[in-house]
This record gives C-alpha cells, sequence and structure tokens, in this order.
C-alpha cells in the first residue's frame, strides 16, 4: 500500500485543489493512505521530525514544500520517496511539481496587448521561480511586440511574508505608473494585494489599472470584487 505523507499550506487553495486530484489519482490506482502536515509544522521540526513520522506512520512517499537547505536525501536515504511542490526553487535530484509558468505569462501579456493596452506592470515575488517565470513569459510577450520598454516591475515582498504587504510602498509604485495600464499579478494573493493598494491610492480600477491574477482562487477573487 502507498501511504503517503502530503506537506504543504492548507490555507493556499492551490495546495487543496493539489490534494484532490492526489485523491482522486490514488482512487483509480488503489486503496492509498493519505496523511497531511502543515508546513509551519514540519519548519518546527525540520527533516529528522519529518523522518520520524515517516517511521510511526509507516509513510514510503513523501509531497511537500521544501527550502533549498531541507536535507531531503536523508528521507531518501531511507527508502521514502520524495516529490517537491514547487515553492522557492526547483529542486534537484528529485520529481518537481510544476507547470507551464512562462506560458502562462504569455497569455496573460497577450490578454493585455489583445485589449490594446500598451502600458504593462507585473507585480510578483522575491526570488521565487514560478514568480519568475510567469515575468519572463509576460516580458516575452511583449518584447515580442516591441513594447519592454513600457514594462515595469515590482517584486520586492518575500514569499515567507505572503500575506503581508508594504501598502505604502505599493501605492506609491503604483501611483508613478503611466495609465492606462495593465498589471499582472504572479497569483490571485498578488492581485488581491494590487486592487487593495489601488484602492488605497485612489487609482480607478479597470479604467486606470487593469488586474490579472492567476490560480482561479474563488474566496480571493470574491474578495477582490
Amino acid at each position: 500500500m502507498i501511504r503517503l505523507l502530503f506537506i504543504t499550506d492548507y490555507s493556499d487553495s492551490y495546495a487543496n485543489r493539489l490534494l484532490k486530484g492526489i485523491i482522486n489519482y490514488s482512487k483509480d490506482k488503489g486503496q492509498w493512505s493519505i496523511s497531511r502536515m502543515p508546513t509551519h509544522h514540519k519548519q518546527a521540526i525540520g527533516i529528522e521530525g519529518i523522518l520520524e513520522v515517516t517511521r510511526k506512520w509507516e509513510i514510503n512517499v513523501v509531497i511537500g514544500t521544501f527550502e533549498d537547505d531541507d536535507d531531503i536525501g536523508m528521507l531518501r536515504d531511507n527508502g521514502i520517496i520524495v516529490i517537491a511542490q514547487d515553492f522557492k526553487k526547483m529542486l534537484n535530484g528529485v520529481p518537481n511539481i510544476t507547470g507551464n509558468y512562462i506560458g502562462t505569462g504569455q497569455m496573460a501579456a497577450r490578454y493585455f496587448i489583445d485589449k490594446g493596452f500598451r502600458r504593462f506592470g507585473f507585480f510578483g515575488l522575491k526570488d521565487v521561480c514560478w514568480s519568475d517565470e510567469r515575468y519572463e513569459g509576460f516580458r516575452k510577450e511583449i518584447k515580442s511586440q516591441g513594447l519592454e520598454d513600457f514594462l515595469y516591475k515590482y517584486n520586492m515582498q518575500d514569499i515567507d511574508r505572503h500575506w503581508f504587504y508594504e501598502r505604502s510602498a505599493l501605492s506609491e509604485w503604483l501611483k508613478g505608473l503611466p495609465k492606462p495600464i495593465g498589471i499582472m499579478a504572479c497569483d490571485d494573493n498578488q492581485g488581491n494585494n494590487l486592487i487593495q493598494a489601488c484602492i488605497s491610492a485612489g487609482i480607478k480600477i479597470p479604467q486606470e489599472a487593469s488586474i490579472l491574477g492567476v490560480d482561479n482562487d474563488e474566496l480571493l477573487c470574491n474578495l477582490s470584487i
């Protein structure tokens, strides 16, 4: 039997949809035992603690978010299969759950270009692979149209505090942008933050700033109405 431990931030809609996908897949493959661990507990106990949990629960597969300095080799040396959910960086030596992030950025840019926008912004997260790749796709498509000189980027926020942002600094950035402008947020959380900052700065949506997020997070999208 597959005994799987899934370590992630369960407050995130993407993680919960991923868990649903794992459950649906397991139904087609026979009986699986799926256990959960929140990311903050993993950070508290470390890889050594996770290894102890896998022994107690007889876990043979771990899927989760890992830091660059996590010694996942400790798990693999004990016969545990490790799969990384994209978090900050792609991990070497193990399968990574990933997506076509560059293509997502290109799609967003084409949407704005087709709507007639000629000025573009990107609001991302600092040193996060999926945010960086979404920006690269966004930039690449805009460059192909000869409009790269009209692209403005803001990615000062740390993913470890993704729920918090400096509204005053973001509002000042928004105030200094030429308008009208189409802004891509790297995900719906950042999209919601952008909208709140625009409201704070008195910037009209969508007349002055049109904002496009990623992930179809129903809760966050409804918060942004």
